[in-house]
């Protein structure tokens, strides 16, 4: 297995999907290629033949636990992405929920307000009747 380099790019967020299940694809096709390529050794399992076709096995399964690693780390980022736009679309809500609440007891203050200034005024004019 050669140097790795991680590398950024971006993609519509329509076509995520494809991009794990190519992703996810070449992955179990490595393993399928694994799969085939194993031959068990029949002469003499303590070799150097034995060693070198377990290091190319290993260094093939590497490669597919990159490749699913990679998988999650998208899958993972996405769902953290969707869980933040629904904390954000709640805390939103809630905040339209507090104006509101807010705005309908200013409403009922000032009405109240109101309601004292005119009995005080009614009360001054009974007692400049009396």
């Amino acid at each position: 297995m050669g140097e790795r380099v991680n590398i950024q790019y971006s993609v519509d967020i329509d076509d995520l999907g494809e991009e794990v299940c190519r992703l996810i694809c070449g992955a179990f096709e490595n393993l399928n290629a694994v799969n085939q390529s194993v031959v068990t050794p029949e002469d003499n399992v303590l070799s150097l033949q034995t060693i070198q076709q377990i290091d190319e096995i290993r260094q093939q399964l590497g490669e597919v636990d990159i490749r699913l690693g990679d998988a999650v780390n998208l899958i993972n980022g996405y769902v953290s992405y969707k869980s933040q736009l629904i904390a954000h679309d709640e805390v939103s809500a809630q905040v339209d929920r507090d104006r509101e609440t807010a705005d309908s007891q200013n409403g009922m203050s000032q009405d109240a307000t109101t309601a004292l200034s005119v009995l005080q005024e009614q009360i001054k004019d009974f007692q400049a009747e009396i």
